[in-house]
């Protein structure tokens, strides 16, 4: 898991398909007055690091 945290933190935003569905999933660090973007008419899901930021899923 800490290696694929790494390596997400490095890259941003990184895409995969499955079953052709298409996800992506994005790093965002955290401070106060953070914004993120997440789709008005899509699913999506925010998990915490447990360290310093959030990834945020997007998903169909």
């Amino acid at each position: 898991m800490e290696q694929y945290l790494d390596f997400l933190k490095v890259q941003k935003t990184i895409t995969t398909i499955v079953d052709h569905k298409t996800y992506v999933i994005s790093y965002y660090p955290v401070s106060k007055n953070t914004t993120i973007q997440v789709p008005v008419n899509g699913h999506y899901q925010i998990s915490g690091n447990n360290m310093d930021g959030v990834i945020v899923t997007v998903y169909p």
